[in-house]
């Protein structure tokens, strides 16, 4: 069972054609918006999107009787920050980090290096802070060519890992198409992972 949490600019809407991709490849997907995404109501917030997805984790754990073995955790760009606080609260079987940054502060600083941005940011994720404390097997997924989150971004968040860990860098993808350039290896790589970790 596969907890999808997505990236910042879309809804879970976004995500169906990755979704039914790996449905074909026999994981279960789960999918949410986080407040303020979507239909969700409320407005979203550092705190409320970790409150979101803890939230989900918690809903298949005790209403659906997902036991955390089974479980892997998977976040998409901002979602791999939040899939990453969730794995730092709540026990799972693996962690899928996709197009994910070491903190938020980082990807303002490629993206507008002339403002000083860490002083104006409210919102850190520092996921390669929280990660560095986690034993939790992970599989970094990034785009060779991502034009939002530099690959070097998500390299250092692997280099940070200290547990089990694969990377995987798609040469030719960017930030959003990396299920369709990885297409079978992608499907192979997440197949192989979840099946190594999580009890079926």
């Amino acid at each position: 069972m596969v907890i999808h949490a997505h990236g910042n600019g879309g809804n879970i809407s976004y995500d169906i054609e990755r979704m039914r991709r790996l449905q074909r490849i026999g994981l279960a997907v789960f999918a949410y918006d986080y407040r303020g995404y979507g239909k969700s109501e409320g407005s979203p917030s550092e705190d409320g999107v970790i409150i979101d997805a803890v939230a989900a984790y918690d809903h298949l754990r005790d209403t659906l009787s997902i036991p955390p073995a089974k479980i892997i955790l998977w976040g998409t760009s901002l979602g791999g920050a939040v899939s990453v606080q969730v794995a730092a609260q709540r026990s799972a079987a693996g962690l899928i980090l996709e197009s994910t940054f070491s903190s938020a502060r980082d990807v303002a600083e490629r993206v507008y290096p002339f403002l000083p941005v860490r002083w104006l940011m409210r919102t850190s994720f520092r996921s390669i802070d929280t990660l560095r404390s986690l034993s939790i097997p992970t599989l970094h997924i990034h785009g060779g060519r991502d034009e939002i989150v530099d690959v070097e971004l998500g390299r250092r968040l692997y280099e940070a890992a200290p547990g089990p860990k694969e990377w995987y860098e798609i040469a030719g993808a960017g930030h959003n198409d990396t299920f369709l350039v990885g297409d079978a290896e992608y499907l192979r790589r997440v197949a192989d992972f979840s099946g190594r970790y999580a009890r079926h």
